[in-house]
């Protein structure tokens, strides 16, 4: 399976949206199927974008999330307009080829605050 970024800022939007104090839930995105779901919450874990509870079980892979990480956080809040999200990904599509998420991240950044200095 291939990571998504379309996938992964929509759970990201998502936990920052319905996360509570000291609750946990599972994340369902309509649309998509849910093992693509928790295959992007378990990256989003392993990069310490969510943080989560494994609720695995012997049927299968699942996670709980507990809330956005300080660098979720950070993600949410410089991707959530629209204008500099579709900017990052023009910008991201013209280089082509594969990217990493810090450089998307910083990217994203880069956009904003060039934004910001108009």
């Amino acid at each position: 399976m291939k990571r998504d970024i379309e996938l992964i800022r929509t759970i990201l939007n998502k936990v920052a949206d319905e996360a509570e104090p000291d609750q946990w839930y599972y994340v369902n995105i309509p649309d998509r199927d849910q093992k693509e779901v928790i295959y992007h919450l378990r990256l989003l874990y392993q990069a310490g974008l969510i943080t989560v509870i494994d609720t695995s079980s012997k049927d299968g892979e699942q996670y709980a999330v507990t809330g956005l990480s300080w660098q979720g956080h950070e993600f949410v809040e410089v991707t959530k307009s629209e204008t500099i999200w579709n900017k990052t990904t023009e910008q991201v599509k013209k280089i082509g080829g594969s990217f990493t998420f810090d450089l998307l991240k910083d990217l994203a950044v880069k956009i904003a605050s060039d934004l910001l200095m108009k």
